[in-house]
């Protein structure tokens, strides 16, 4: 069993995190709210989000957001790689050529 990376393995996770918050952001600026309304209704299994759906939201909130998006991934990332790590037994090492 190989042992991953705590560190690569939590950028990893914070880059996949920022990147789907980036995708999210584009989404909601690019379509019509009609659509982005359907889209995410659809995603929170028909919990209806058009009480609490914002068109427009300021920077510094996106900002935030998108930091708050990348520490949490990263702690996922880690977390996964770190009970991953300890879940295996002997620690194969794959030959590496000099």
């Amino acid at each position: 069993m190989y042992r991953l990376s705590v560190k690569r393995m939590g950028f990893a996770g914070a880059m996949v995190g920022v990147l789907s918050y980036a995708g999210c952001m584009a989404f909601m600026k690019v379509l019509p709210e009609e659509i982005v309304i359907r889209v995410s209704n659809s995603l929170m299994h028909g919990l209806d989000v058009t009480p609490i759906m914002r068109s427009e939201v300021p920077m510094t909130d996106s900002l935030i957001g998108i930091v708050e998006i990348g520490v949490l991934g990263f702690l996922a990332g880690a977390a996964l790689a770190l009970f991953y790590n300890l879940s295996g037994g002997k620690v194969k090492v794959p030959n590496q050529a000099d």
